[in-house]
């Protein structure tokens, strides 16, 4: 069976890959790329092998270091025109962006008051309701993590493990590598390191895809420009980056 991809593999078969399942590379006679867990077939060549290591559980957003404080007494700060320039410059780096974060996440629609204090760890706990008066309480963490609570439930706002955040990690490793005339999208893409775990996104570690790079290289036969091609494949659908099945 030919496939596209080793995560592709885990969505089809449904099962985690044993670490000494064997994908092998294949060229048809056409030019076209593919991936499949038997030897390629006739006509097709062999330009590589390798083994895949189990696909581990996807990890759940840990949230045990934040405890919502919004249903509890204390001293809070009520703000209706946000947080001011003075306050943020005495942010730590980290939280500041955490910050923008989560008063991006807030609802449109949704009262504009704002009840805030700080946690004995310095984080910052945003008290607001939702467009349906329901409460909810955003947390701007002093370690840049975000996570927001509804009906006492956590979810990170910013989690580096996802799909989101890998395709991010890929597009700043290959733009931020971009220094004309000295280096090209196309050497940064191809100099880019291969992620290396199923699922990718749990490589923390600045990657692309292999199927990233492979569809890029199509693209660029093809002749389109690198910086569209680049951008295209991981933001266009389908997108070399699979999301959470």
């Amino acid at each position: 069976m030919i496939i596209r991809s080793a995560l592709l593999i885990c969505c089809l078969l449904g099962a985690p890959l044993l670490a000494e399942e064997t994908i092998y590379r294949c060229r048809d006679s056409s030019g076209e790329l593919s991936f499949s867990d038997y030897p390629c077939p006739k006509g097709s060549t062999t330009e590589g092998t390798r083994g895949i290591a189990t696909v581990p559980p996807p990890k759940k957003a840990d949230t045990a270091g934040v405890t919502p404080l919004c249903g509890t007494e204390g001293a809070w700060t009520i703000t209706r025109s946000g947080f001011g320039a003075d306050f943020r410059a005495q942010l730590p780096d980290p939280q500041r962006a955490a910050l923008e974060t989560a008063l991006g996440g807030l609802e449109s629609g949704a009262p504009a008051e704002i009840r805030w204090r700080k946690s004995g760890a310095g984080d910052l706990h945003l008290c607001t309701r939702s467009s349906r008066n329901k409460p909810v309480e955003t947390v701007a963490a002093v370690d840049g993590t975000v996570v927001m609570f509804r009906d006492g439930v956590g979810q990170h706002l910013n989690d580096p493990r996802t799909p989101e955040g890998l395709t991010e990690r890929c597009s700043n490793l290959v733009t931020s590598c971009y220094q004309p005339p000295n280096t090209s999208i196309d050497s940064c893409v191809h100099l880019a390191p291969v992620c290396s775990v199923t699922p990718a996104w749990d490589q923390l570690e600045a990657c692309c895809p292999q199927l990233c790079k492979d569809r890029f290289a199509k693209r660029r036969a093809d002749g389109e420009d690198a910086l569209p091609a680049f951008l295209a494949v991981l933001h266009e659908p389908p997108g070399c980056i699979a999301p959470r099945r």
